[in-house]
């Protein structure tokens, strides 16, 4: 599952570019669709693994977290400087990225035997 990571690190990006370029980011309209769309392909990620437990998804989320720090470094340093870090939203992306997807173990879980409700 790594690649989950580069995806979303590549919707993100591409969602900012592309609302930059028609002069539509940053704005509240923006920010809360950049919020939901990393949401969703959080929670995709998520659920993607079929693991019923979070300490099982806490380790690929970390990778994630992890994978999409780099890409920013590689991506976003170059014309951003490393002044973006400063910036509490791509804290929120990075805690975003690391917490949604232990819930989706809450989704994904169905009732069984051995699982009390």
């Amino acid at each position: 599952m790594f690649g989950w990571g580069v995806v979303i690190y590549a919707v993100m990006y591409l969602l900012v570019a592309g609302l930059s370029l028609y002069g539509m980011y940053p704005n509240l309209f923006s920010r809360i669709l950049a919020l939901g769309t990393l949401i969703l392909l959080s929670t995709l990620a998520g659920l993607s693994l079929q693991f019923r437990l979070k300490k099982d998804i806490l380790p690929y989320a970390v990778i994630w977290v992890i994978e999409i720090a780099v890409l920013d470094a590689i991506m976003s340093v170059p014309y951003a400087g490393w002044g973006m870090y400063l910036d509490w939203n791509v804290w929120v992306g990075y805690a975003l990225v690391l917490l949604v997807p232990l819930f989706a173990a809450s989704i994904h879980r169905r009732p069984t035997l051995e699982t009390p409700l």
